[in-house]
């Protein structure tokens, strides 16, 4: 199975920096969150310890992420980010149903074939035959990275009203976590949710925000 070996900067992100109050002014400071895995990284590595995520699993909380952000590119027009993230997403799913048609899709990328409209609706239904299959945890991993991920693209792009949903949506997914979510990843979920909920948040509260940021990504990039 071919892969590919990626150092990819998703320019999406976005985290709190100061006091933030949601619908009103706001100081964001942009990150990056680099995807520099590969399939043989993510499906071969052996996690251990309490707050480890099955590979597969990791790969599923990925494919949710990357669907969100490989639409933001395709829609911005941005081509070079487009095929990236294509590429990612292709290779994320290798020895799936789906993986064939996102490799047609690369290819009509690649060739600037049709118009933006027509890649989006293609993007459109392959997410939703993926979102079809998916079950039980498959299934949850990838909501928790599909909102996760547009959490992130609402903070970078100033909507905070957004980007609230997205938080009290991971907060909600905390309530059906699976059995093989860890309890700190979980527990992370459930106070972005609270975070979410509130008109406003102190300084103490936006530290608590970011915590949570730092614990959910130390588990899935571990």
């Amino acid at each position: 199975m071919k892969t590919l070996v990626r150092f990819l900067t998703v320019a999406l992100v976005g985290v709190f920096a100061s006091a933030l109050v949601f619908g009103q002014n706001s100081v964001l400071t942009v990150r990056a969150l680099k995807h520099d895995r590969s399939v043989q990284s993510v499906v071969r590595t052996v996690r251990t310890g309490a707050d480890a995520i099955s590979a597969e699993n990791v790969n599923n909380y990925f494919i949710g992420g990357d669907f969100v952000s490989t639409r933001n590119f395709i829609l911005s027009e941005d081509q070079r980010n487009a095929i990236t993230q294509l590429a990612v997403l292709w290779d994320e799913l290798q020895g799936q149903p789906e993986a064939a048609q996102m490799e047609a899709l690369l290819r009509t990328q690649i060739r600037g074939t049709g118009t933006v409209k027509d890649r989006l609706n293609k993007l459109d239904a392959i997410q939703a035959t993926v979102e079809t299959r998916f079950k039980g945890e498959q299934k949850w991993f990838y909501s928790v990275g599909k909102a996760y991920t547009q959490m992130y693209i609402g903070l970078n792009g100033k909507d905070l009203v957004a980007a609230k949903n997205n938080m009290v949506e991971l907060g909600s997914l905390a309530k059906t976590a699976p059995a093989s979510s860890p309890a700190g990843f979980t527990t992370a979920l459930a106070t972005l949710g609270q975070m979410g909920s509130k008109s406003s948040l102190t300084d103490a509260e936006v530290a608590v925000v970011q915590a949570q940021f730092d614990a959910i990504d130390k588990i899935i990039y571990a």
